[in-house]
């Protein structure tokens, strides 16, 4: 368990990947569903060593890096661009839940 530090938070994260790498990709679209072109997540990794946990108090946080590469179909162009988003993990263990909140995403109405 990861409460117990049976295993680190660097493990239960790489073990679940794909428990959440969809749901993290769509997660990480919806930042970016409002610009031009198509975009689409090219890859992304979580950076371990500026990993934060706090076993005490069962939050921490932990950095992904991400592509995104956009097609614009009328021109047949490709171009891509990384990004850094910073996230920040809670474990509710009267729950037994695991919350990923990521930053908040802005709107500007013109």
């Amino acid at each position: 368990m990861l409460i117990n530090e049976d295993v680190t938070i660097n493990q239960y994260l790489h073990e679940n990947e794909g428990a959440y790498s969809g749901q993290l990709l769509n997660i990480l679209l919806s930042y970016h569903s409002d610009e031009h072109g198509a975009p689409d997540i090219f890859d992304y990794t979580l950076d371990e060593d500026k990993l934060w946990f706090d076993p005490a108090n069962l939050r921490g946080s932990f950095p992904i890096r991400y592509i995104v590469s956009y097609y614009y179909g009328c021109d047949d162009m490709n171009t891509s661009q990384s990004f850094d988003m910073q996230w920040d993990i809670l474990i509710d263990i009267k729950t037994l839940t695991i919350t990923f909140t990521g930053p908040e995403k802005w709107v500007v109405n013109n």
